[in-house]
């Protein structure tokens, strides 16, 4: 499976890790999987780590389709924070373009470089 992910109970983070190629089709079935998921509390944040992915499977057009899907999931509130963590130029730009996606529907969300740096600002 592409996509994985642990939640911390404690700190309220559900950390998703991408692996391998992932596909829009794999991110709309976690986000399935995690509708039915009795640990995530409304306001979670979230850790995105792509860090590991090798192939982001996913047009602008799909991006932007995902984006829009995300307000259907109530575990995720407008105020709680999103931190998405790439390896290279092109995930940035993706990861761009899906953050001022969602700036409708969820803030603060910021792109980062390392996973150190993007867990501590969304923890604080």
């Amino acid at each position: 499976m592409p996509l994985s992910y642990e939640i911390d109970e404690d700190r309220n983070l559900l950390q998703v890790i991408g692996k391998d190629r992932v596909t829009l089709d794999d991110v709309l079935a976690q986000q399935r999987e995690l509708q039915n998921e009795p640990r995530l509390k409304a306001g979670v944040r979230c850790l995105v780590d792509l860090t590991r992915m090798s192939d982001l499977g996913l047009s602008g057009r799909d991006t932007f389709r995902l984006a829009q899907a995300r307000e259907q999931f109530p575990y995720l509130a407008m105020q709680a924070r999103t931190a998405i963590v790439v390896k290279d130029a092109i995930h940035f730009a993706m990861a761009r373009m899906y953050a001022l996606s969602r700036r409708k529907y969820i803030e603060p969300i910021a792109i980062f470089y390392d996973i150190d740096e993007a867990r501590h600002w969304v923890l604080s």
